[in-house]
This record gives structure tokens, sequence and C-alpha cells, in this order.
């Protein structure tokens, strides 16, 4: 590979890795929008477009130290781009999670839409402990404590369910209960109860809800 080569590809890469980047960061924060290939393509060149926006005062000072090595340089460069994309990822998604440009605006007196889509979610991603009673399709009813150690799907096809401790009738403890699996598909509805989430294991179990 020849080194105007290696250069186009690497400019060239400046306004597409960053992005993904940043995507892949925001994502982790909030539940995963669904995207076609165009979409998706075109909100990773709009946040690499961010990304050099903000961070082209470092890259000019990297270009700018022409007594470095250019392998030195091109370090420093990707360095730039890659660490300069997960604080842009942080922030956005900090801030999406937050809806803190949400509550600005309506501050503001301009009424927004939520950027998540499901009720389940947005519900979900709270990631908060409390007693549950889900109703089956079957009418079966499993009641359960959710928390750290449970897991709700984002998957918009497949909202599973995996509860880490159940209860029988009467909220009677099992002490050899290790959680139960919900698809999503035998879900009816899903009632919650409070719980506590800051004591631990032994008093939570003492607080069983009537």
């Amino acid at each position: 590979m020849t080194y105007d080569s290696f250069v186009s590809i690497f400019y060239t890469a400046l306004f597409v890795l960053p992005g993904y980047v940043i995507t892949s960061v925001v994502n982790s924060f909030n539940p995963q929008a669904r995207f076609n290939e165009s979409k998706f393509f075109l909100r990773c060149l709009l946040y690499s477009l961010v990304n050099l926006g903000v961070w082209c005062w470092a890259y000019n000072i990297v270009l700018e130290k022409t007594v470095l090595r250019s392998n030195l340089q091109w370090l420093l460069l990707a360095a730039v781009t890659l660490v300069g994309a997960t604080i842009l990822g942080l922030i956005i998604g900090v801030i999406k999670q937050k809806t803190l440009l949400s509550r600005l605006l309506n501050c503001l007196g301009i009424s927004t839409i939520h950027p998540t889509a499901l009720a389940w979610d947005y519900f979900f991603s709270k990631q908060e402990s409390y007693y549950m009673i889900v109703k089956m399709d079957d009418d079966k009813t499993v009641r359960g404590w959710y928390s750290s150690n449970s897991f709700a799907s984002s998957d918009p096809d497949n909202h599973d369910l995996y509860i880490e401790q159940c209860y029988g009738e009467g909220w009677s403890e099992d002490p050899q209960s290790r959680g139960i699996y919900i698809p999503g598909d035998q879900i009816k509805y899903i009632e919650f109860k409070g719980g506590e989430t800051e004591d631990g294991e032994k008093k939570k179990r003492k607080d069983n809800p009537k």
C-alpha cells in the first residue's frame, strides 16, 4: 500500500469510524433504535462530522507538529479520533438517557416526543429494583423480585424477561429458586410493586409486599 492510498483511507475513515463508535456508545445507554443500512450510514456520517467539528483543534495540534515522526503522528491522530468519539458518545448517551434536551425544550414551552419508542424499554432502562407480578397468557401468575441480576431484553423483536428470584402463593420464599425465564410473547401484563433497592438481599426479602 502506498503512502498516498493510506492517507486517503485514513481520512475517509474519519468520516465513518467516529460515527460508528459514537453510535455504539450511545446505544449502550439507550435502547437501540432500528435503522436500515442507509439511515445507519447517514447517522454515522452525521456523528463523524460533529466529532470533527468538536475536536478539530486537537487534529490541528497534531498535524502542526511537523517535527513528529510520521508513524507517531498517525498514532496520535487515531487516538484523538477514537478517544474523542468515545467521549462524545458518553455525553450524547447521558443527554439522551436523562432526556436533558427534552426537559430544556419543555421548560421553554416546546413539546417533544420521547426518544424511547416503547414503554417496555422506557421502564426497564431505569434499572431499578422492584417486585413484579407477571400474568401469563395461560392465566398463570409469576411473582418475583427484579433487580441487578435480572434482565429484560431490549431487542424490539424479542422482549423476553429473566427474573432472578421467584415467590410462591402469598409471596412465600422458595430457597431453591434461581430465577425464571419468561418469553415475551407469553406475557399478558406485568404489575410492579415497590421494593428495597439499597439495603441488600436480607432486608429486601423481609419487606415482601403484602
